[in-house]
């Protein structure tokens, strides 16, 4: 078994020393270099190398992601640690990366914000194989549906498809107009046709050169079952600067609630700080809202009992969440989107012609519920 000493890099900064097997399994931290620059949540840990582990199968493709072995076989390796470091596991979320120690490598040569990519729609579920390119953020993109990132007209765009009725592209293009009717920073998507993806979601990166995105997961929960994982998280956010935390996250709260979105887990919301100087700038915008609106069901029931409707991350069920919301959220007008929301629901969602009028129209009955609701718990 062969041997190779990794540095992982912040941008220029080198963090800790590594020493991986030809798999790229952790055999042990060698050096930490600079602690201040390490990923938050390795700072404090006893457990370094757990946290590492952690930290790198994070920005790998997961096993969920159906046509994960495909790609595997076309790049010839046999996991997904392994096939993201052959872009050294560069991100478009963050400015970390891993260099072999011996390498003459820096930033400026393994960023994707200043560095050419190929489009490769093998990620977007293609069976073409032309084009494999093993310098991509791609093979680091973390993620169970079938995503790219594709660089157009001068941007970085992450390009998602959908499921069963390829329903959640049309979700995130009508939650982000929902939003668009209110003062909740949120990423923007659009609707873009591929020839072999057919309808997919498209937003611009919410970083850049200097801005990089810090996930919830990383500062954690209390790990006590009993605890108030919300409070707990929001006085930790506090704690680092965040003094809109609360608000934030009662207003993200609420639109998950109206929207009965089951998968804001703890990768999918967090913070964004500057990289050199490690400053928190505040918290993401609101993104990844396509799991919504019953986007698996095979039959969607607008008048399904509100307790049956599961959530995350603090608690298990919507009923039980949006209690945590005792604070008035004057950036939702409810009457408001619920004027807009018919208005914008046949526009976005009569483009998938694999939704039929009747889902179309229970999706609607659905909207119109939650809205119902929503007004009344904040009341």
């Amino acid at each position: 078994m062969s041997e190779t000493i990794f540095i992982l890099m912040h941008k220029d900064i080198p963090v800790l020393r590594v020493l991986m097997s030809d798999r790229r399994t952790i055999l042990k931290v060698l050096e930490i270099i600079n602690r201040e620059h390490l990923p938050v949540n390795m700072q404090g840990d006893e457990h370094i190398v757990a946290s590492l582990y952690k930290f790198m199968t994070s920005r790998t493709i997961p096993n969920s992601r159906k046509n994960l072995p495909y790609i595997l076989e076309m790049y010839g390796t046999v996991d997904a640690v392994s096939l993201s470091m052959f872009s050294y596991q560069v991100s478009m979320s963050d400015h970390y990366w891993f260099k072999p120690e011996n390498a003459n490598l820096t930033w400026a040569n393994v960023n994707f914000y200043d560095n050419i990519f190929v489009d490769n729609l093998l990620f977007l579920g293609s069976l073409d194989s032309k084009g494999i390119n093993f310098s991509s953020p791609n093979t680091s993109l973390n993620g169970s549906l079938p995503q790219m990132w594709s660089k157009r007209n001068g941007y970085n765009v992450l390009l998602k498809g959908g499921t069963v009725f390829n329903q959640q592209p049309f979700n995130e293009v009508f939650v982000s107009r929902l939003l668009d009717a209110t003062d909740i920073p949120h990423v923007q998507y659009d609707l873009v046709y591929d020839d072999v993806a057919g309808w997919v979601s498209a937003c611009n990166a919410f970083t850049n050169e200097s801005i990089e995105f810090v996930p919830a997961w990383m500062i954690g929960d209390s790990g006590n079952p009993k605890a108030n994982r919300y409070e707990v998280f929001v006085q930790r956010a506090e704690s680092m600067g965040i003094k809109e935390a609360r608000a934030f996250i009662n207003a993200m709260l609420a639109i998950d609630y109206l929207t009965v979105n089951d998968d804001r887990h703890y990768g999918n919301f967090g913070f964004l700080r500057n990289s050199d100087t490690l400053q928190y700038i505040g918290m993401a915008p609101i993104f990844d809202n396509g799991n919504t609106f019953g986007y698996l069901d095979g039959r969607i029931k607008p008048h399904m009992p509100s307790y049956a409707y599961k959530s995350q991350p603090f608690s298990t069920t919507h009923d039980k969440q949006i209690k945590y919301v005792r604070t008035l959220l004057p950036t939702i007008d409810i009457d408001r989107l619920a004027h807009i929301g018919h208005h914008i629901l046949e526009d976005v969602y009569s483009k998938n012609d694999m939704l039929s009028p009747e889902r179309i129209t229970a999706i609607g009955e659905l909207l119109d519920t939650r809205m119902r609701q929503l007004k009344r718990v904040l009341e």
